[in-house]
């Protein structure tokens, strides 16, 4: 067995999983565990966003594999905040200068 602790602001989650499981099914078993909506969330290993189409032991660098954990962190997608910034945003009548404003 495998240790996959995953991290969503300070706060630690640990999944056990099998060596050749895919991170589809981790995945899911964190969202049951802690009942997250994957809908809004991402997942970051090694400075990447996770695919969830490769297996536990295909994601792994050398240094987990040598210590059987992996590290993953949750990201949470703000989907309001786009449409935030836009309703808020006046429409300028003149050119603005990217560089000096």
């Amino acid at each position: 067995m495998s240790k996959i602790i995953f991290n969503s602001k300070g706060v630690e989650t640990t999944i056990q999983s099998n060596k050749n499981e895919k991170m589809k099914e981790i995945i899911n078993k964190l969202a049951t565990k802690i009942n997250l909506d994957l809908n809004k969330a991402y997942f970051i290993y090694n400075g990447k966003i996770v695919n969830e189409k490769l297996g536990y032991e295909e994601l792994m660098n050398e240094t987990d594999k040598a210590r059987n954990i992996m590290n993953i962190i949750i990201g949470e997608l703000n989907l309001n905040y786009q449409n935030e910034n836009i309703e808020n945003m006046i429409k300028s009548k003149e050119i603005i200068c990217p560089k000096c404003k």
